[in-house]
């Protein structure tokens, strides 16, 4: 049904009500809106705290549906490959130095910042100590230690060839060992397996200390403001030496294969409504005013801002038509409904 099956008056009221909201978000009038609102939010929030405006319950379930449970878009790896190949090859890559990017004042001021808190050194904890991450150092060491000892034995078979007679002694050797040890080498991997299951947290915490001596005591910032003057002039393509396009995609896969299992482990929904629990209890009693007011967010820069950025796109909307439509479609079901409850002949 459209406006033109209205009565006459319901026809007549419905247009104008349409032109008055219409007229409301020209710039003038917009910004008196604005005012009024952002005053009227102003005065509530001086009162009204922030579990008033988000329950507790409704943000823990939003943090958690986004965090576990919302589905991943099979074609996502996809799309951000394009988009990172994209980048990637774009010539502008060619021009720049990091050093356009960031100077090393912000730079210093960055890690400053970072090596300061508390939390990173938390995180550094909750990471080294989280279970995929304990079982990818395990593979790791594992893979090296066995690899190690296979290249040393190739190289020892290696040397023993080039001196007349001696291959053939070491082959022979190493056959009546294999028979005198049968089942040496399963032995062996159940050895070192057994060995990183009963260290493997002592050697990743060892790790730990390491590197939280290296931020006591400076070593770490140093270490990273100085590799910064080593690449400050080389030129952001310089990426490409080091990441294929094949790389890239093979890392964008694997990472959302990561995030995928990662996001389905106990330990994302306990952290998760850690930080919500944590969250609730610094500020859910403070008035959202004085939150706000820390933030150097008041009345009149709050005014402004959505003023600067949001003023300008309705004026383009109502150029398009856009506001005028938005109005009629939300509108248009009350005066059909006034018609047909007769509100108006009443």
């Amino acid at each position: 049904m459209s406006a033109t099956t209205l009565s006459p008056l319901a026809q007549q009221l419905f247009h104008a009500q349409v032109n008055y909201f219409v007229t409301r978000v020209s710039t003038e009038q917009f910004s008196q809106v604005v005012e009024a609102e952002v005053q009227d939010f102003y005065t509530k929030a001086s009162t009204h705290t922030v579990r008033d405006y988000l329950p507790e319950d409704h943000v823990r379930f939003m943090a958690l549906h986004y965090n576990t449970s919302i589905p991943i878009s099979p074609d996502l790896a996809d799309s951000l490959s394009n988009i990172a190949l994209r980048v990637y090859h774009h010539p502008k890559l060619d021009e720049l130095r990091w050093r356009d990017l960031l100077d090393k004042k912000e730079l210093t001021e960055f890690v400053d910042l970072v090596l300061s808190l508390n939390a990173f050194r938390k995180l550094i904890r909750r990471f080294t100590r989280n279970r995929l991450v304990v079982n990818a150092v395990s593979d790791l060491i594992y893979r090296g230690i066995t690899g190690f000892m296979e290249q040393g034995t190739a190289k020892a078979e290696q040397m023993a060839s080039s001196i007349p007679g001696a291959g053939s002694m070491f082959k022979l050797g190493r056959s009546v060992v294999g028979k005198a040890t049968s089942g040496f080498e399963k032995s062996a991997e159940e050895n070192i397996k057994r060995y990183l299951s009963h260290n493997i947290s002592a050697i990743i915490k060892g790790s730990e200390t390491r590197l939280e001596q290296a931020i006591e005591s400076g070593a770490l910032r140093d270490a990273i403001i100085s590799n910064w003057d080593n690449i400050k002039n080389e030129k952001v393509a310089s990426l490409r030496e080091y990441a294929s396009e094949q790389d890239i995609k093979e890392a964008i896969a694997s990472g959302i294969n990561f995030w995928q299992e990662f996001r389905e482990t106990p330990y994302v929904e306990e952290i998760t409504n850690l930080g919500v629990t944590l969250f609730y209890e610094y500020c859910a009693e403070i008035p959202v005013a004085e939150l706000l007011q820390e933030l150097s967010i008041d009345e009149t820069f709050a005014t402004r801002e959505i003023n600067l950025a949001i003023a300008p796109l309705l004026e383009h909307w109502q150029q398009q038509g856009w506001v005028k439509d938005f109005f009629e479609r939300q509108l248009l079901p009350f005066w059909q409904q006034a018609d047909n409850e007769g509100w108006l002949a009443s």
